[in-house]
């Protein structure tokens, strides 16, 4: 192997080149010139090609940011290797941690909120109030629900999804059987005039407003009727990147399959909320609550929202009693002797799990904090607001009782809860997953290089320390070549002694046979 020699460019020694800037400092003992300047040139181009700025992805949430980052580069120098590599083996080998690299980057572990609530439950409220903008749909009709869905992105916009025609037949056909009201919407917008232009329709995507997603989820428009789900992402959604809220049909849908839509969001989602106005809690209420604990098979992820709690005259007092109440209901296995034991809650799960919020004081606070409360608008104006201050503060002044309305709303101390509760944790194990995942393929990608780089140089090396004993074999096999030569030269000289002393025995031989013929005559 060559001597180190040290870089004048960045003082670092290498024995050939430098894989900072790639300049040749070595290569004395190289004849070729123009190709060591062609090899340099090559190597400074390649490098420069591993230098170029990298489009890193945003990670689901903070912590994995750096893994995220780390790939990105990673997969950007398996690219630039891949394309400069011409053994169809090596980049077959380096397209594979490439896609590697891809699956990495577009994983999507979405933690799920599903949203479940009875009409008139305040359901969209809370998700507003949640979201901190005027979102979701607060159009009272269960009969037109759709599944809609809000998360982060780098862009604000919406995708989409219409029915198959398969599913929509499933859906219109459980709609005949127990779907009045959901038939008689359909038919007072005419909605059978523009189902062929929906139903079978490939996923859209469009730019997010308030006035696009009325479209596809408004009683008023036909087009809702079509559509499968909406999924919102902007980048100002106020929480984690794989944080997903999900607004669902609810469990006592009247058509039956967007009833089992719900089911499976309950199943798959890391915290179910039921919301349930503090006003009365009724049988069918209390079933659909059960009915959450048993689809998601684990009632410490299911809380029940006591909804509109600034309805009660002495909300304090008022909220004690109707928890308790609640409380029993929801921790007896059986509600009467008609129905089967069911999943509950323990007594000290209840007490944990039932929360009160006021979705829409919260909401019109996060409004006036950005001066979009209109008195234009019926529901979200000042006016409204400074009622909602002087019952819960004795006055109206809004200002000096922000925080104050904002604790009893309860909204984020109820988020605070849940994320304490039960997100951290799964939040944790994504995270572990996404570290493992990140040394797994590091790993990979080192040991193939190490390897390609011992490789290289032991043909390096073997090529260099192998000429002198190459030009020795050649200097050794001339030597046998010239003493092989000599050995013909002097057996080439014996056999012309012989042929020269063989003629002169055939002309003695010949004149001696000559005499004896002569002597015979």
């Amino acid at each position: 192997m060559s001597a180190l020699q040290k870089c004048e460019n960045c003082g670092i020694e290498v024995e050939l080149f430098c894989y900072k800037c790639g300049k040749i400092v070595g290569g004395d003992e190289f004849s070729d010139k123009n190709a060591l300047a062609q090899n340099e040139q090559n190597l400074k181009d390649f490098i420069a090609k591993l230098n170029k700025p990298i489009d890193s992805k945003p990670a689901p949430n903070k912590a994995v940011q750096k893994y995220f980052d780390e790939v990105a580069r990673i997969k950007s120098v398996l690219e630039v290797c891949a394309n400069d590599e011409d053994s169809d083996e090596s980049k077959k080998i380096l397209n594979g941690y490439i896609n590697e690299a891809d699956n990495f980057l577009n994983q999507s572990e979405f933690l799920e909120i599903a949203f479940v609530g009875t009409i008139k439950a305040g359901k969209s409220t809370l998700i507003n109030a949640l979201l901190k903008a005027k979102y979701a749909s607060v159009d009272p009709t269960p009969e037109t629900a759709t599944l809609t869905k809000f998360k982060w992105g780098k862009k604000a916009e919406m995708q989409i999804t219409f029915y198959t025609q398969k599913e929509w037949q499933k859906l219109y056909d459980d709609a005949l059987k127990s779907g009045e009201l959901f038939l008689k919407k359909y038919n007072e917008a005419n909605a059978e005039s523009h189902k062929d232009n929906f139903v079978g329709k490939a996923t859209i995507t469009e730019p997010f407003s308030v006035e696009s997603l009325k479209k596809y989820t408004s009683s008023r428009k036909a087009e809702h009727f079509f559509v499968k789900e909406v999924l919102i992402s902007y980048p100002d959604f106020p929480y984690e990147k794989n944080l997903m809220f999900v607004d669902t049909p609810g469990l006592d849908d009247p058509v039956p399959y967007r009833s089992e839509i719900t089911r499976a969001y309950i199943k798959s989602a890391k915290v179910v909320l039921v919301c349930n106005s503090v006003e009365a809690m009724t049988k069918d209420e209390v079933l659909t609550i059960y009915s959450a604990f048993d689809q998601s098979s684990d009632p410490s992820k299911v809380y029940v929202l006591g909804t509109q709690y600034d309805r009660f005259e002495n909300p304090k007092d008022d909220w004690a009693k109707q928890k308790d109440e609640w409380s029993n209901y929801l921790t007896a296995t059986k509600i009467d002797d008609n129905i089967k034991e069911r999943t509950c809650y323990t007594k000290e799960l209840a007490q944990k799990n039932i929360i009160n919020v006021s979705g829409r004081v919260a909401l019109l606070c996060e409004l006036y904090k950005k001066g979009e409360l209109d008195d234009l608008d019926e529901d979200y104006k000042i006016q409204s607001l400074k009622e909602k201050c002087y019952k819960i503060c004795g006055n109206d002044d809004i200002d000096a009782n922000l925080d104050r309305l904002l604790e009893f709303a309860n909204v984020d101390s109820m988020h605070e809860r849940i994320q304490k509760d039960i997100l951290n944790d799964a939040q944790d194990i994504y995270n572990q997953g996404v570290k493992r995942n990140y040394e797994n393929l590091h790993s990979e990608v080192m040991a193939y290089f190490t390897g390609d780089i011992l490789r290289k140089q032991d043909t390096y090396e073997a090529l260099s320390s192998g000429l002198e004993a190459i030009n020795a074999q050649i200097a050794k096999e001339k030597g046998e070549l010239q003493d092989l030569q000599n050995a013909q030269n002097e057996l080439e000289g014996v056999m012309e002694q012989f042929e020269s002393q063989s003629k002169e025995t055939l002309k003695s031989l010949g004149e001696q046979i000559e005499k004896l013929i002569e002597k015979n005559k």
